[in-house]
């Protein structure tokens, strides 16, 4: 893990840039990079918490209903984050994503989570609880 790196990506969320377009991709990677969990963080500073609480911060001023220029294939790597129970942030980063693309193309998204990211079935968020 870069400091600089998460540093610049931590600093992009607060970006009014092309919509929320550049502050959602900034989200999109920290949220992967949290998703490994705390143990996972070497950095101390940007710290663990911070980054996450400037990425709630950041979904919070999001409007769901926004048009988006974005055509994912895949939906699995959002779809994976719902169930990082050590990373509530990660959780809502996705969720948001899925609810914003189900209504840009309703047609497309929902179908994409249905199959659970792209072919297959949906694992029920009753089957993701921990324990």
């Amino acid at each position: 893990m870069n400091k600089e790196f998460v540093e610049e990506f931590s600093f992009l969320l607060e970006s009014n840039s092309d919509g929320v377009e550049v502050s959602y991709n900034a989200a999109g990677v920290l949220s992967h990079l949290a998703s490994d969990g705390p143990e996972a963080w070497n950095l101390i500073s940007p710290s663990r918490e911070s980054v996450l609480r400037r990425m709630r911060e950041a979904i919070a001023r999001w409007p769901v209903n926004c048009n988006r220029n974005i055509n994912y294939r895949s939906l699995k790597p959002i779809i994976k984050l719902l169930s990082c129970w050590s990373s509530p942030e990660c959780q809502l980063w996705a969720a948001w994503a899925i609810a914003n693309l189900s209504q840009y193309d309703p047609e497309k998204y929902c179908r994409l989570v249905r199959e659970g990211g792209r072919g297959g079935r949906a694992q029920h968020p009753r089957n993701m609880l921990p324990g």
